[in-house]
């Protein structure tokens, strides 16, 4: 049997681990120039040294409150960011958990002239599960539909990538995912006017018919149908370890006003080695070594793999939709072949016995799942939000 040793040094050492590795909080409240809470403000966090580089972010309630968890002590530079109203930032110095107390939006004098009879304020509005920003006919009209996103309450634009809560969101148009790369959708979405944008939903509980695996959804809806049209790539990667990993794949993506089509292939080819060394003492009652048990173990695995996945939305009406879908896994493959040699030694270090293991083990795979999913909407109606004073 193995023997262990605790001793109060190690405590100390974990201990100090832990306190330098402590995380802290940043918080405070987002208010205008007549002390009103401003609700669903983007607050970010930015390095100190690079302005450029997101760090974290958070929105604030509807009582203008925000709270930034888990921030290393550091310096930081704070943005916060609301249409209508000037970006406000402020160095700051975090130590420990962080108190920014009320910080105060000045409202945009140029937007001030840009208001007109056709040109309102966008508005937000919030349900159980997303926030909607209402931006049809507003301000943000005469801009472009990317412009929007990153004016978008709850989203953070961080390089390159659309961030709800720090992480990656998949965006949808009008309740249909885009399968682009984050590059081709700011491209595609540049290149569409913002007057054809009703509204975007910030969805951070999303329902089961986004397939959103967990994760945040931005769904954009628009008056106006966005066609994508043919995008195609092919992709190829080596990896270089014990033994060569290879990989290969395509991804076909079309969009018209009535159809959504979507399909990729990946077939990857690989050999995985798994190598263990392993030592046993086993003492007498005196406390000295009375035999010793060395081991090593060998396991190598040779696997093949397709996988397939198509999807096809249909809008069959303003209100009817079918989709169909199927994702195969094909493993025709997974073949390990595994060796291993245990050798006793007495309390000399002479070899006393011995035994060796020496096995296969071969392995087919196969996983196949469709689905088919037809829905009809409804009506949706969602409350206006209030803003608060703060006292």
């Amino acid at each position: 049997m193995k023997n262990f040793y605790f001793t109060p040094f190690l405590c100390l050492i974990s201990l100090l681990s832990f306190t330098t590795n402590a995380q802290n909080s940043v918080k405070g409240i987002v208010i205008d120039e007549n002390q009103m809470a401003v609700p669903f403000a983007n607050v970010i966090l930015l390095q100190a040294s690079d302005s450029t580089t997101v760090y974290k972010g958070s929105v604030s309630e509807e009582d203008g409150s925000f709270l930034i968890e888990e921030v290393e002590d550091n310096e930081y530079i704070i943005e916060v960011r609301f249409v209508g109203y000037e970006n406000f930032q402020k160095k700051i110095e975090v130590k420990g958990n962080t108190n920014l107390r009320k910080l105060t939006l000045v409202e945009s004098a140029s937007n001030l002239d840009e208001v007109t009879v056709t040109a309102k304020k966008p508005t937000v509005s919030k349900s159980i599960d997303r926030m909607t920003f209402n931006v049809e006919n507003s301000i943000l009209s005469s801009g472009n539909s990317y412009e929007i996103l990153k004016r978008t309450p709850g989203v953070i634009v961080s390089q390159g990538q659309l961030l709800i809560k720090n992480k990656p969101a998949d965006v949808y148009i009008n309740d249909n995912k885009v399968y682009l790369t984050a590059q081709e959708l700011q491209q595609l979405l540049e290149g569409f006017s913002g007057e054809n944008v009703k509204s975007v939903e910030v969805i951070t509980n999303p329902p089961a018919k986004y397939n959103a695996e967990g994760g945040a959804i931005l769904n954009i809806i628009t008056s106006k149908n966005l066609s994508v049209g043919y995008k195609g790539s092919v992709n190829a990667s080596n990896t270089i370890a014990i033994k060569p990993k290879y990989s290969v794949g395509t991804s076909q993506y079309y969009k018209t006003d009535w159809l959504n089509a979507f399909a990729s292939y990946n077939y990857n080819t690989r050999t995985d080695v798994k190598q263990d060394l392993g030592k046993i003492n086993f003492f007498d009652p005196a406390g000295n070594v009375a035999s010793r048990w060395e081991d090593e173990f060998n396991k190598e695995t040779n696997r093949d793999s397709h996988s397939l996945s198509t999807i096809l939305d249909f809008t069959l009406s303003e209100k009817s939709k079918l989709s169909l879908s199927a994702n195969l896994l094909l493993t025709p493959k997974a073949d390990s072949d595994i060796n291993g040699r245990t050798e006793i030694l007495s309390a000399q270090n002479q070899l006393d016995s011995l035994y060796t293991t020496d096995s296969r083990l071969e392995n087919e795979r196969d996983n196949y799942l469709f689905n088919a999913n037809y829905s009809t909407s409804s009506v949706r109606m969602e409350a206006l939000s209030l803003r608060k004073p703060i006292i």
